[in-house]
């Protein structure tokens, strides 16, 4: 397919394409079979996208759409991140605001369908958007290093000691590995409140305290910090919670038994045992989510009514610097915690009669993840790195100061962040600590908040790990808001090279007539002005 022939493709409606993607499924092979062959050693890209997030593949995509030759590195196995690992697909984009949503990120909507929610699809669409766009991608390929000459990055290296040049980059990891290497200025955790003069700033102490014993003969149980708070509105470098998410089938042809996880421990439920006891965990809604999804199946992930659910407070925060070998041993204990998290629940006699009975005829999704015992591949890193770049988005860019003459796409609102920490509240109590939520109205995201400053490097965009405060991020985090600033990075990369400069250079105006002719919504409707 040509570029031109790729830029005026129309979407079939809606019942070809949901036609289309099934006989996809039906003969579904892993992405490494499907993608374009793996860059060869010493290669040389005009623009290299490092993260196969779904964030990634839009870069990607867009940027070969616009006419660079593109590489797409991925340090796992599959494209997707989350959208192949549990995040479900149905209600990306929210009911009533599917008008605020366009580009490349509304045709994987259509593609996939409201109906075709699980990872296998996720995996095969993307896959297909990338091989119509003509990207190269190498599954497999952490970071080693990189090569800069004064502020420009010249060159990637491999683990594997493969070399690849490239004049554009775009980091669109979850962790910002790319960023950091490069030597740009970040943050990890919390800033406080009064340092940009916003409301949910800090440490959060406004949760109601659990009326229940966090300590047995042995001192605290688990999942209870043993350090102290901290101050109200005060920074540190905490940062949400991470869960795995569990998909459950209830057809028995498409089950996979839950069984008994390796070195599984009792104890480590025992808050979660107590609460249940004295009624203060809520409903199985509340301990899982509970997502009803097509097919006769669930997705279970934490709500914001869960007090102890399938997050692992603490756990997370030496994840954003730390070696391959140590993040894989936290995914590790997510991964653990949730297995025996389900098993207790399905199991213990302190577990209320009728939540046991509602998940005794579950059981794991057996068509999916299928090497990995049917557990996703990866957790739900909902928060790592931010850039501190040309500009910082704020909880007041969210609220009143909404509209950006230099918009790139719309965030749709809400702020959301989950549990950062849980304590003891001496012998009687605990209080989960950080989780905040407020209903908020969409609004525009700035150019200047993926680019770094100049002084810093000319040559890289970060459209997930972006320039954004703490509560900022918790706005900007969906999967459907990242996959639009992806879009929106990769045909600036495009326009970048075409241009021949840095990215500070680009002009916004230039950028934004692109966005609209590629279909990218960049622009608050006058009603919600």
């Amino acid at each position: 397919m040509t570029a031109a022939a790729r830029n005026a493709r129309i979407l079939p409606d809606s019942k070809s394409t949901r036609r289309r993607v099934l006989q996809l499924a039906a003969a579904w092979v892993p992405a490494s079979r499907v993608l374009r062959a793996e860059a060869e050693p010493s290669a040389s890209y005009e623009a290299i996208v490092f993260g196969a997030t779904p964030s990634g593949v839009l870069a990607a995509a867009a940027a070969a759409r616009v006419g660079a030759r593109v590489l797409l590195l991925e340090p796992g196995e599959s494209v997707g991140g989350m959208l192949a690992n549990g995040t479900p697909c149905a209600g990306l984009i929210p009911a009533g605001k599917r008008d605020l949503v366009g580009g490349l990120a509304k045709e994987f909507d259509a593609r996939v369908g409201a109906n075709l929610a699980d990872g296998a699809i996720v995996e095969r669409v993307f896959g297909e958007l990338l091989e119509d766009a003509g990207v190269t991608v190498r599954l497999k390929a952490p970071l080693a290093s990189i090569s800069k000459d004064r502020r420009r990055i010249r060159s990637l290296t491999l683990e594997d000691g493969t070399a690849i040049n490239g004049s554009m980059f775009i980091d669109a990891s979850y962790e910002g590995d790319l960023m950091a290497a490069a030597g740009v200025p970040f943050i990890v955790g919390r800033e406080p409140a009064m340092r940009y003069g916003e409301s949910l700033g800090g440490v959060r102490l406004g949760e109601k305290p659990i009326e229940v014993n966090p300590f047995d003969e042995e001192g605290l149980l688990p999942g209870v910090s043993a350090m102290v708070p901290g101050v109200a509105e005060a920074g540190d470098a905490k940062l949400a919670s991470y869960q795995m998410r569990v998909w459950l089938a209830a057809d028995p042809a498409r089950q996979s038994p839950v069984k008994e996880p390796e070195g599984y421990q009792p104890r480590n439920y025992e808050l979660l045992g107590r609460c249940l006891a004295v009624g203060a965990a809520g409903s199985l809604e509340d301990l899982l989510g509970w997502q009803t999804l097509p097919g006769n199946r669930l997705a279970l992930a934490e709500t914001r009514n869960s007090v102890i659910s399938l997050s692992l407070p603490g756990e997370q925060f030496a994840y954003p610097q730390a070696s391959r070998a140590a993040r894989d041993a936290i995914y590790r204990a997510h991964l653990k915690h949730a297995q025996g998290l389900l098993w207790f629940l399905r199991t213990d006699r302190r577990v209320p009669e009728p939540m046991r009975k509602a998940l005794a005829g579950y059981g794991l999704c057996a068509d999916l993840w299928r090497g990995n015992r049917n557990w996703p591949y990866a957790m739900e890193v909902r928060e790592a790195r931010r850039m501190i770049g040309e500009l910082v988005i704020t909880e007041r860019d969210q609220s009143t100061r909404r509209e950006k003459t230099d918009s790139i796409g719309l965030g749709l609102g809400t702020i959301d962040c989950p549990i950062v920490d849980r304590f003891a509240m001496g012998r009687g109590a605990f209080v989960n600590e950080g989780r905040f939520w407020r209903a908020g109205k969409p609004f525009e995201i700035p150019w200047l908040a993926i680019m770094p400053r100049g002084i810093h490097c000319e040559n890289l965009l970060t459209p997930v790990c972006l320039s954004a405060s703490h509560v900022a991020w918790h706005a900007l985090r969906t999967e459907a808001t990242l996959m639009v600033i992806g879009e929106s990075a990769g045909v600036a990369a495009a326009l970048v090279l075409d241009k021949g400069t840095a990215v500070q250079e680009l002009d916004p105006l230039i950028l934004q007539a692109k966005l609209r002719r590629v279909g990218v919504v960049i622009d608050l409707p006058r009603a919600m002005r």
